[in-house]
């Protein structure tokens, strides 16, 4: 799932950009920022995503490292490269094949029914024995890891904005507009409608 933290300050500018009414503004996100995020968040064990095993110390294991972030067209693209190794412990020595290419995964950004997501998910691997394995695996954790529940949380700041100060604030709106693609950073309008008691 796409990082908490990194979302805290665009919660936090979606809040302050609508206080007491409704108010157009533009969340700019640099590829940059969403791979330090990537990093961060999805890629935890030193700087890997684990989609089989759970560390490179085994025989088995399947994990992407490098993610890197850019502009396909209106499709947010983020490459990795996969490693793979399947094989036994003989005698203390992994035995067995392994493989590592590049992947592409990418996807229209969207904003629907409070989430904000890539849609229309397309994986890209190389013809090699484990281009499957990392298309079907990429598949299934793809859409789980760049997930962002953008009103839950936009509701959860304001409610924390509410224990700190004498008013109670509520999030009445929130809608996005068309996400667009630029050279170096993803574009998103919204419109916030927040009402103070």
């Amino acid at each position: 799932m796409i990082a908490r933290r990194f979302f805290v300050l665009a919660t936090l500018a979606l809040i302050l950009a609508g206080v007491g009414s409704a108010a157009a503004a533009e969340l700019l996100i640099g590829y940059r920022a969403i791979e330090k995020t990537l990093l961060t968040q999805v890629f935890t064990s030193d700087g890997r995503k684990f989609l089989v095993g759970a560390s490179s110390a085994g025989c088995t294991h399947a994990f992407l490292d490098t993610p890197r972030v850019t502009p396909q067209g209106e499709r947010l693209q983020v490459s990795a490269r996969f490693h793979s190794s399947a094989g036994v412990e003989i005698s203390g020595d992994c035995v067995g094949a392994g493989d590592e290419f590049d992947v592409w995964m990418s996807g229209v950004p969207t904003y629907r029914d409070g989430v904000l997501f890539l849609d229309q998910i397309r994986v890209q691997t190389p013809n090699k024995p484990y281009g499957d394995l990392a298309r079907n695996l990429l598949a299934q954790t793809l859409p789980k890891m760049l997930r962002y529940p953008l009103l839950q949380e936009v509701r959860k700041k304001a409610a924390a904005e509410s224990q700190q100060g004498p008013y109670q604030i509520s999030v009445s709106r929130l809608d996005v507009g068309r996400i667009t693609l630029g050279a170096d950073q993803l574009s998103i309008p919204f419109e916030l409608s927040l009402s103070l008691r």
